[in-house]
């Protein structure tokens, strides 16, 4: 519309134009709808009106403006009310000296009017949209009462007060984000608004037209509202609304807000907000996602850069299908604008309440617009609500506030027995709400490489089990337990067949006894080789034990039980069998296996004497086998077999005596 009356002034039909210019401001000066300041050769000339006329038109003005249908009229009176004011200079051309067809006013009028001298410009701005719907709010709009602030270079003049230094805790807080809409319904008491349980404010500082010339603007209470804020103390950050095109734009609208907020204490994010909706010069822009993602990466590095914390705020729908959302959220804060039925006016969000659930909800966002009629001390009318699941101080430590429960440190099992890793074990997310399903679990070895529940399951041994669970906010918890895979102790003996001639029946039976039953014992060890043979039960069956107790040795086959628990619930047996034969063994054929042996009972006199030679079958008791001394000649050794060869004191036991010995065929001297 600009642009057609611009042309008209300056257009071929200028002298036509000149006297309808005249004629209408002669008209609009009497009726006293408005006031038209024009400037002519060093003199003023101004058509005035009163103060109860200016008041009730400016008021009918932005009623008009504040409306969302889509009318025609409403239409026009957009192109005319949103336009930015320019700096286009006055024409200098004189005006026209051809008669007008009115009688002609006494006041000297320029051609064209300066557009920067119209004291009311209507401005529109988006207003936060109901998410719950997926639709926008109805467009609201912005009048502007000040000469906007002209568009920054590409990047700002002057270095940015440092940010303080704040460090980000988990602790989840409730906000309000506020812009002159809130400050034009009357003064905001912003100590009733902190005793009201209000924890931070995220203030409008700046934005840029809907319209398609898309001018830099200054939030008109940005000032007044930031310096409020910061007096009652409450934490303070800032959004600028973005119609960005382009990322130059976005440099621009960067280069504005860290301007504006240079020398103010800025502890919350500073944010990206991008709208767009019918009307929007953004709306027909057709902006591919990696374009988007673009133009608020320029953004936000630039805040970033500056010492602030960046972050993106819309909708769901906007934000998971106009960006590349994964590739946005691994690098910003995301502020989500969604509205549940059960939230507003005095009704707030609390810890444990559910979170936004249903189509478009991004997988990561660490702030939450969840009303926008919600009820404050201190301000007249409805105010945007918020819960931001993250704060900041000063001094405290970061820390999440994602919790992991896992009853024991330590789990222990058999080995080929599985156990469900997830028994008793429980996680909560930053809202405190419990999202067990969400936990991850994965086992390593030692070696730190990971392997799979069933192969740690059969393989003994020490591992690391992690438990780790990333909720909403992408804040991650871990922690580990020791998964000790045991395997079945393992007992080793010296021989596990053994066998005894008829003649040396009598002497075995009454040799066999706890101690000495327990020198067939070669090892006995747990699952990581710890000596356990002192655990080690000896047991003979019924037949053996019967003819133990009569001392009566018979022929057969009978089975000694060795058994061994490791002291966790695991334990092992071995059989040793024993056959009494009155068949002669003879040496090839017992050495053909090393596991078999051949008990003999072998004696030495005490005296270096000697022995008589007794029959195996008049043996009743056992006969004591004495160390010899280095003097003793093998001649005076004497056994129950026509093996004379000498015994090897490495063979024999840690005892100067010994009840009985066995000749073990693979230790013959060949």
């Amino acid at each position: 519309m600009r642009k057609k009356i611009l042309a008209i002034y300056t257009g071929e039909h200028s002298v036509l134009a000149a006297v309808i210019t005249i004629t209408g401001l002669v008209a609009l000066s009497t009726a006293g709808i408005i006031i038209i300041k024009t400037t002519t050769s060093g003199s003023d000339v101004t058509a005035s009106t009163t103060p109860a006329q200016t008041s009730e038109t400016a008021s009918t003005l932005k009623e008009t403006t504040s409306k969302a249908e889509t009318t025609a009229e409403e239409t026009t009176t957009e192109e005319i009310t949103t336009e930015e004011p320019t700096t286009e200079e006055p024409t200098t051309e004189e005006p026209t000296t051809e008669a007008p067809t009115e009688p002609p006013t006494t006041k000297k009028v320029p051609e064209t009017i300066p557009i920067e001298e119209i004291s009311t410009v209507a401005q529109k701005e988006a207003e936060k949209f109901d998410a719950q719907e997926e639709a926008r709010k109805e467009l609201a709009k912005e009048p502007v009462t000040e000469k906007p602030t002209p568009k920054p270079t590409e990047t700002a003049t002057e270095k940015p007060t440092e940010p303080p230094k704040v460090s980000e805790t988990a602790k989840i807080v409730t906000g309000i984000d506020i812009s002159h809409w809130q400050s034009d319904r009357g003064k905001i008491n912003w100590t009733q608004v902190k005793n009201d349980g209000i924890d931070y404010v995220i203030i409008k500082a700046a934005g840029r037209s809907i319209s398609s010339s898309g001018s830099l603007y200054e939030d008109t209470a940005f000032k007044e509202n930031i310096e409020g804020v910061l007096a009652a103390g409450i934490p303070v950050g800032v959004y600028f609304f973005s119609q960005a095109l382009t990322e130059q734009e976005a440099r621009e609208e960067a280069s504005l807000i860290l301007g504006l907020i240079k020398d103010y204490k800025i502890t919350y994010p500073v944010v990206f907000d991008w709208e767009t909706s019918s009307g929007y010069r953004t709306y027909t822009a057709g902006l591919s996602k990696a374009k988007m993602n673009s133009i608020a990466s320029t953004f936000c590095d630039m805040v970033k850069a500056a010492g602030y914390t960046p972050m993106v705020y819309g909708n769901g729908w906007d934000l998971i299908c106009r960006y590349d959302f994964d590739s946005l959220a691994a690098k910003y804060k995301i502020w989500l604008a969604r509205y549940p039925v059960n939230y507003g006016g005095r009704i707030r969000y609390k810890v444990g309440d559910a979170l936004p659930s249903g189509n478009y909800i991004p997988s990561t966002y660490q702030m939450w617009q969840y009303c926008s009629d919600g009820a404050v001390n201190g301000i007249n009318g409805n105010v945007d609500v918020n819960v931001s699941f993250f704060s900041y101080s000063g001094t405290e430590v970061p820390t999440s506030a994602i919790k992991i429960d896992i009853p024991n440190n330590t789990i222990t099992t058999n080995a080929g027995t599985a156990v469900n890793l997830m028994e008793g074990v429980t996680g909560f997310n930053t809202a405190g709400l419990e999202i067990t399903d969400s936990i991850t679990v994965t086992v390593n070895n030692s070696a730190g490489e990971a392997v799979t529940q069933e192969i740690a399951f059969n393989s003994s041994g020490t591992y690391t089990v992690s438990y780790s669970l990333r909720d909403f906010t992408g804040a991650t918890k871990t922690v580990t337990a020791t998964l000790i895979v045991r395997d079945a102790p393992v007992i080793t003996l010296t021989t596990d067949t053994l066998i005894v001639k008829s003649s040396d029946a009598p002497a075995f039976i009454a040799h066999i006894n706890d101690d000495t039953l327990k020198e067939y014992i070669l090892s006995a060890t747990d699952f990581e080789g710890n000596d356990i043979s002192s655990n080690v039960t000896v047991v003979c069956d019924n037949a053996l034990e019967q003819m133990l107790q009569s001392g009566k040795a018979d022929l057969g086959t009978y089975t000694i039980t060795f058994s061994v628990d490791d002291g966790t619930g695991l334990s092992t047996s071995c059989v040793l069998t024993v056959t009494i034969t009155d068949k002669e063994t003879s040496t090839s054929e017992t050495a053909s296996s090393s596991e078999t042996t051949t008990w003999q009972e072998t004696t030495s006199s005490p005296e270096n004497t000697a022995p008589e030679t007794t029959s195996p079958a008049e043996t009743t008791t056992p006969v004591e086998t004495t160390f010899l001394s280095e003097s003793t000649t093998p001649a005076e050794t004497t056994s129950h077999s026509e093996n004379t060869t000498p015994l090897e004191a490495a063979t024999l036991p840690d005892s100067t005596t010994v009840p009985l010995e066995y000749d073990n065929s693979s230790d013959n001297d060949e």
